[in-house]
């Protein structure tokens, strides 16, 4: 059995246990994960550890990287209900599951439709509690992408030079990563957020907030597109803070590193040392057992000591209730170094931790992926994590 068919398996027990005979996973990252191919299709999973893999586009294509057998190919919605009869054999279904945080609600009323009786639940969070541990593979790919960020990060600081206007930073990064096997595409989940490869601001720009539930902000270069980077220019005394992701196989790494065209403000260093030790601190206890939201709280009161709480982790409006978030497939996976997510960590869970600090003059901050290890967070990012003064 190959990780793809035990990871069926897995989520077939799940089922099992929250009493769900039926599921139909629809959602791209999540099939790709289960098979092993992006498609336009449909997976079906039942209780029993049966499963059935139905695809619209593209047949042949899924066939090759598939890593599940057989692909049945459907021409489209109205094959669904054949197939699903079929499937089932006449067994009546009570609980389907569906992933109704991402799906659209006509898709989820074409299912139920499809089986008079059958009440709807999420099946999201057994998803991603499945998918937030790591087998081989997938943090071969994770390390994969947090060395092209090492690599970016070095080539960065060989590149910067007063004047340069934060997209043309941005295009010299996208360039260098893309070359280096960066597959350009960054995944979120959340509904209506968007992301490109994360955010290049200087100072100023980083402190204007945006829709994106992070700490760093921008302005980009219109209303319709707030992400990534602007047209301000970096000049002597500007703090450049450069937040990325990288890609490999589909699994994504994310790191922040902080450039300085002196002279900046003397405060820089000393903020950034304290941000250091906080990631250093909570790097200590990315260990299996460690209570996610324990580790949110003690960044707060180590911020709260230095006198930084104000700033801490977003300028005004754009500060979050986070410290650090899982990554995989998704940049928003589980583990959340929040409030209120209580289930310990688990060894090969992949988390980034970023502590950024922002105010009226100061705005640093650093980012790395860790693997939760029984030894503490093993850092995949190859670059050091101080500020680099230019």
């Amino acid at each position: 059995m190959n990780p793809f068919e035990e990871r069926i398996q897995q989520f077939s027990a799940a089922l099992s246990r929250e009493k769900i005979e039926l599921c139909v996973v629809i959602q791209n990252v999540d099939l790709y994960y289960f098979t092993g191919t992006l498609t336009q299709g449909l997976l079906m999973v039942d209780d029993r550890g049966r499963s059935r893999f139905c695809v619209q586009k593209p047949v042949s294509r899924a066939r090759q990287e598939s890593r599940i057998t057989p692909v049945v190919p459907v021409k489209g919605p109205r094959d669904w209900g054949p197939q699903l009869a079929d499937f089932l054999e006449g067994r009546q279904v009570a609980v389907l599951g569906l992933e109704t945080d991402v799906l659209p609600w006509d898709t989820a009323q074409r299912l139920q439709g499809l089986l008079p009786g059958a009440r709807i639940t999420n099946v999201s969070h057994i998803i991603r509690r499945l998918r937030s541990v790591k087998d081989a593979s997938e943090l071969e790919n994770i390390r994969a992408a947090g060395a092209i960020l090492g690599d970016t990060f070095a080539a960065l600081a060989r590149f910067l030079k007063p004047g340069l206007r934060e997209l043309e930073i941005a295009a010299f990064i996208e360039h260098h990563m893309r070359l280096a096997g960066h597959q350009g595409v960054t995944r979120v989940r959340k509904f209506n957020m968007e992301l490109y490869y994360g955010a290049v601001g200087i100072s100023s720009s980083v402190r204007l907030p945006t829709l994106f539930d992070g700490p760093v902000g921008g302005k980009g270069l219109y209303a319709a597109a707030p992400f990534f980077a602007g047209n301000a220019g970096f000049e002597q005394g500007d703090t450049l803070l450069v937040d990325l992701m990288a890609g490999v196989e589909g699994y994504l790494a994310d790191a922040t590193r902080t450039y300085a065209l002196d002279p900046v403000p003397e405060g820089v260093d000393r903020t950034h040392a304290v941000l250091l030790s906080i990631e250093e601190e909570v790097r200590q206890r990315l260990v299996p057992g460690t209570v996610p939201e324990t580790l949110y709280q003690l960044a707060l009161e180590r911020a709260a000591d230095a006198g930084m709480a104000e700033g801490f982790m977003g300028y005004g409006e754009n500060q979050v209730k986070f410290l650090g978030h899982g990554l995989g497939l998704e940049i928003d996976e589980l583990p959340v170094l929040a409030p209120r997510f209580s289930e310990p960590l688990q060894e090969n869970m992949v988390v980034a931790v970023e502590p950024k600090y922002f105010d009226d003059t100061l705005c640093t901050g650093v980012e790395d992926t860790f693997i939760v290890t029984p030894e503490g967070g093993l850092n995949v990012i190859p670059y050091p994590p101080e500020v680099i003064h230019l």
